[in-house]
């Protein structure tokens, strides 16, 4: 059993004026509002720094339609943008605190000392706060992969995750992937009366076959062993040109082909990481983990 007790923040607490804080987290994702959660009940006082513009990360950024069945205390599922608005709403009256659109840029240890330990300070591309642990929680998956072809064209009908729209209204949808998350999101496409093009290049799908079987249930295209080669806007449309010589024109075109690691940081800040860019365990982080700590609180610098 855990030793834990609420202890509630001070409402009072003039956070804009605060010499330092208690704990700095880098990163609003599922960790780090779970993290952000466990402090601030602990009576410390919570920043958490996110580079986007609102809080949620995965979840919101990529799954915000898509019911997510396997989060515990959800048996129905929830969609990812319900989860990451309930847990924010959870954050922000636990009084922790926020700043998007930040991203971190180093760390440096201090020689000032609170409560006998010296503080560090995080820089960011907006400003610096002294605080006495930072926790990171930022994320391996950082963003999409882009397709060249179809960037090139900066048009605001190509996503990098799935839309929220609740009726595509009979539009044509390319989408540009073979993993679950391009079927997932084909599926979707297709319950909201859309017609669907799924572009694979590979000669078969890795996602779920039974996500397969729902897209052509639904009357989907399935299309393989193909690649978009060429792209144009025109008359408002998005016209692709695949390897096999097939032109399609879509109102809308989704690519999820992947993801690129935001070695960058962790790099600059002298974290050591696997060869594929995740960061390399260690007998304390081991420990951690098999506490059953939440996942961002096992690359807090020290405990609390």
């Amino acid at each position: 059993m855990a030793d834990f007790k609420v202890t509630q923040l001070d409402p009072q607490t003039d956070f804009d004026n605060l010499k330092y804080w208690d704990v700095v987290i880098i990163g609003a994702g599922p960790g780090g509002l779970a993290a952000s959660l466990t402090t601030a009940h602990r009576g410390l006082t919570t920043l958490v720094i996110e580079a986007k513009s609102e809080p949620g990360g995965q979840p919101q950024f990529l799954y915000a339609d898509k019911k997510i069945v396997d989060i515990p205390g959800f048996p129905d599922g929830i969609t990812g943008h319900e989860l990451s608005e309930r847990t924010f709403r959870q954050a922000t009256d636990a009084l922790v605190q926020f700043r998007f659109e930040e991203e971190l840029v180093e760390i440096h240890d201090t020689q000032e000392a609170e409560k006998e330990e010296l503080l560090k300070k995080v820089v960011t591309s907006k400003g610096e706060y002294l605080c006495r642990k930072v926790i990171l929680a930022c994320g391996l998956l950082h963003y999409p992969r882009k397709l060249a072809v179809l960037d090139a064209l900066e048009s605001r009908k190509v996503y990098y995750k799935v839309p929220r729209v609740n009726d595509y209204h009979g539009e044509h949808v390319l989408i540009v992937g073979g993993g679950d998350s391009a079927l997932d999101a084909a599926v979707m496409a297709l319950q909201r009366n859309a017609k669907v093009d799924v572009i694979i290049r590979e000669e078969s799908p890795v996602g779920k076959a039974d996500t397969v079987g729902r897209i052509q249930e639904l009357g989907g295209t399935i299309r393989t062993a193909a690649e978009v080669t060429e792209a144009k806007s025109q008359d408002g449309q998005i016209v692709s040109t695949l390897s096999d010589g097939t032109v399609l024109a879509s109102e809308v075109a989704i690519v999820q082909i992947g993801f690129l690691s935001a070695k960058e940081t962790f790099e600059r800040l002298a974290i050591r990481l696997n060869e594929d860019g995740s960061i390399a365990s260690t007998p304390t982080l081991k420990r951690l983990a098999e506490a059953s700590l939440p996942l961002a609180m096992c690359m807090a610098t020290s405990n609390l």
